[in-house]
C-alpha cells in the first residue's frame, strides 16, 4: 500500500515537472519527466497524449506515431495507447484511425467488466462512442462517469457538444453552464455555449459568450468564427467580415477566413471584392474544390460566365460531387447553353435521384424550353423529395422556400403561399422567401400587396436588375403599362441581356400597340437564347397575325 501511495506521489511530481518544462518551452526535459510517468503507469492517457502532442507540435508527427507504436509493442492491451494513436492518425487514414478506436473501445469495455466504477475509463469510453456517433451510449457513459466524479468539467463539456450535434440546444447550454461552474476561464466552453445560443436565436447572448472566450484568449480563432456566424444570421455582414479580418490578423494563412469573407461580401453584393477574397483562399490551398466552386459562383454574379465555367470544371476535376454538377448546370443555363445544362442536372440525378433541387432546376429548364409536361413531372418529383426533407427537419426554412417555389410553378398559389409563410416564420428576413411571397401574391392578383415586397427590396438593392423587373410585372397586372415599360427599361439598363425583362417589354409594347418594337424584343431574346420558348411563340403569333 505504501509503495502504491509513493508511486502516485512521484507520478504526480513527474507529471507536474513535465508540464512545467513544457510550458517554458524545454520540450526535451519535459519528455523525460512524462516518460518517467509512463514507466510506472503505462496507461496514463494524459502523459501519453502530451508526449505525442510535443512531437507533433515540433513537426515530428511520424515520431509521435513511432513512439505510440513502440508502446503498443510492449503493452498492446492498453486501451489508452490505442485511443491516443487514433487521435494522432491523420484523417486520410480513416480506416486505421477507426480500427485504433475500436480496439481502444474493446479494451475499455473489458476494463469496465472488471471494474464498472472506473470513472476515467467511463469518460474515455464516452469520447470514443461520440466519435462513432453513438451519441445516446456516449451520454450514458459520461453520465456514469459524472456520478462518480461530478467535477470532471471535460465530461460536461463533451456532453454539451453531443447535445449540440443532436440539435438539443437547451440541454447543450445546461451542460456548458455546468462546465463553466467548474472552469469559468475555458474559451472552448464559452464558444460551445455561444454556438448553442445562436441556434436558439439568442443572438446577442451568443455574441456575449464569444466575447467572454476572447477575454480569456484574445487569439482564440473559433470565437471569431462563431461571432461571424451570428452576424451572418442577423444580416450584419460588415461585422461578420470584420470578425474574419481579425482572424487573419492572428493567422494570415487561415484560408477559411477568406472563404467566409467571400460569402459575406457576396451577401453585400460586393462581388469584385468577394472575388479578391476567394482568390486569396485559393492561393493558400488550390486543391480545395469548395473554393473553386465559390469562385465560380462569384464570377457568375459578375456575369463572367466563361471564367465561372472554368472554375466549376476545376472543382469537379478535384471532386466528383453532385452539388458541383448542379452548380455547373446553373452556369451553363446562365450562358444559355440549355442542352449542356440539362445534361448536368441529369448527372446530378444519376448520382442522387432524391435531390429536390436538381428536379426543380431541371423542371425550370424544361418549362423555359416549352416542354410543359416534362417540366411538371420534374416539379412533382421535386415536391415529393422536398416533403421528405421537411419531414426529417421541419425547421429548415430553405426546404419550405424550395417547395413554395415549385408550387408557384405549378400554379398552386394557395399552397405556395402557405409554404412561403412557413419559411418566413422560421426566418423573417430570408430574401428569397420575401421575393417569392411577392411573386405569389402577384399571381394571386394581389398586385398592390406584392408591390410592397418589391419596393422594400429596391430600397435595399437599387442596382439589382431583378427587383425592377418584378415590380414591373406587378404594374402590368394593374395595367399600368407605361410605368411598367419604364421599369423594364431600367432593368435592361442594369442587365442588357435580361431575357425575362426583354420578353415582358415585348408584351407591354404589344399591349401599347407598338408591334414593330415588340417584335424586335422577341427577336433579340431568340438571338440571345434560341431555347426561350415563350419568345419564339410570341414571335410566331405576330407573324401569324400578319399573314392573316
Amino acid at each position: 500500500m505504501v509503495n502504491i501511495v509513493l508511486s502516485k506521489v512521484f507520478n504526480g511530481l513527474w507529471f507536474n515537472l513535465g508540464e512545467l518544462f513544457k510550458d517554458i518551452g524545454n520540450d526535451s526535459q519535459a519528455l523525460i519527466f512524462f516518460d518517467k510517468v509512463l514507466q510506472s503507469d503505462p496507461a496514463n492517457f494524459t502523459a501519453m497524449y502530451t508526449i505525442s502532442e510535443i512531437y507533433r507540435n515540433n513537426g515530428e508527427s511520424d515520431e509521435a506515431l513511432t513512439y505510440l507504436n513502440n508502446l503498443l509493442k510492449s503493452h498492446p492491451e492498453i486501451a489508452e495507447t490505442w485511443h491516443v494513436k487514433g487521435y494522432f492518425l491523420p484523417e486520410n487514414k480513416k480506416e486505421e484511425k477507426d480500427e485504433c478506436f475500436k480496439k481502444a473501445l474493446k479494451f475499455y469495455r473489458d476494463n469496465l467488466e472488471k471494474n464498472p466504477d472506473n470513472e476515467l475509463v467511463l469518460f474515455n469510453q464516452g469520447k470514443i462512442l461520440a466519435y462513432f456517433e453513438k451519441f445516446k451510449e456516449a451520454i450514458n457513459s459520461y453520465d456514469k462517469s459524472l456520478e462518480l466524479e461530478p467535477r470532471n468539467f471535460e465530461a460536461w463539456k463533451d456532453k454539451g457538444y453531443i447535445y449540440t450535434k443532436l440539435e438539443n440546444y437547451e440541454e447543450a447550454v445546461k451542460c456548458f453552464d455546468e462546465t463553466l461552474k467548474l472552469k469559468a476561464n475555458d474559451p472552448p466552453t464559452w464558444g460551445g455555449k455561444g454556438h448553442a445560443l445562436n441556434h436558439l436565436k439568442e443572438y446577442y447572448k451568443a455574441i456575449a459568450c464569444f466575447n467572454r472566450a476572447l477575454e480569456f484568449d484574445p487569439n482564440y480563432i473559433p470565437a471569431y468564427y462563431g461571432k461571424s456566424f451570428v452576424f451572418d444570421d442577423i444580416k450584419e455582414y460588415e461585422e461578420a467580415v470584420d470578425c474574419c479580418d481579425q482572424i487573419l490578423d492572428i493567422d494570415p494563412e487561415e484560408e477559411n477566413a477568406w472563404y467566409f469573407i467571400t460569402l459575406y461580401l457576396g451577401s453585400l453584393r460586393e462581388y469584385s471584392e468577394a472575388l479578391e477574397a476567394i482568390e486569396e483562399a485559393i492561393n493558400i490551398n488550390p486543391e480545395k474544390p469548395g473554393y473553386w466552386s465559390l469562385k465560380s459562383w462569384t464570377l457568375k454574379n459578375l456575369k463572367k460566365y466563361s471564367e465561372a465555367l472554368k472554375c466549376i470544371n476545376k472543382a469537379i476535376e478535384l471532386e466528383e460531387d453532385s452539388y458541383l454538377w448542379g452548380s455547373k448546370g446553373s452556369v451553363l443555363k446562365a450562358m444559355n447553353k440549355y442542352p449542356e445544362a440539362l445534361n448536368c442536372f441529369d448527372k446530378v440525378l444519376a448520382m442522387d435521384p432524391e435531390d429536390p433541387r436538381a428536379w426543380h432546376s431541371k423542371g425550370n429548364l424544361m418549362k423555359e424550353m416549352g416542354k410543359i409536361k416534362e417540366a411538371n413531372n420534374c416539379f412533382q418529383q421535386a415536391i415529393k423529395y422536398y416533403d421528405q426533407l421537411i419531414e426529417e427537419d421541419p425547421e429548415d426554412n430553405y426546404d419550405w422556400n424550395g417547395k413554395s417555389d415549385v408550387l408557384l410553378e405549378l400554379e398552386r398559389y394557395e399552397d405556395a403561399l402557405e409554404c412561403v409563410n412557413k419559411s418566413l416564420k422560421l426566418d423573417p428576413h430570408y430574401e428569397s422567401s420575401l421575393n417569392l411571397k411577392g411573386c405569389i401574391l402577384r399571381n394571386m392578383e394581389r398586385y398592390h400587396d406584392s408591390l410592397k415586397y418589391f419596393d422594400e427590396a429596391i430600397e435595399i438593392y437599387p442596382d439589382e436588375a431583378y427587383w425592377w423587373y418584378e415590380k414591373g410585372r406587378s404594374l402590368c397586372g394593374l395595367k399600368q403599362y407605361d410605368e411598367a415599360l419604364k421599369l423594364f427599361n431600367k432593368t435592361l439598363k442594369l442587365d442588357a441581356e435580361h431575357k425575362e425583362a426583354l420578353y415582358a417589354k415585348g408584351i407591354v409594347l404589344g399591349e401599347l400597340g407598338k408591334k414593330d418594337e415588340s417584335r424586335k424584343c422577341f427577336q433579340m431574346i431568340i438571338d440571345i437564347n434560341p431555347y426561350f420558348y415563350l419568345a419564339k411563340k410570341s414571335l410566331e403569333n405576330i407573324k401569324s397575325k400578319e399573314r392573316e
